[in-house]
């Protein structure tokens, strides 16, 4: 039988499945909610930007991308 592992967590505005992996992207503020526990290889969390009006928009917060250890 084949099982839905999009139960397994909730929360994104972009859910994707490549196969191997799940990808849950935020656009908005938002929560990353498993439903069970999980494993993952690789953890990003990165902070988004600023706009501005009329004079320069703030720049991104930056990122964080590691590989999470065994």
């Amino acid at each position: 039988s084949q099982t839905n592992y999009a139960q397994f967590a909730t929360g994104g505005d972009i859910i994707v499945n490549d196969g191997t992996y799940w990808y849950h992207a935020f656009i908005n503020s938002g929560t990353f909610t498993p439903t069970k526990a999980l494993t993952a290889d690789v953890l990003v969390v990165a902070g988004g930007g600023s706009g501005g009006a009329r004079v320069g928009g703030g720049g991104g917060a930056g990122a964080d991308a590691r590989p999470l250890a065994d």
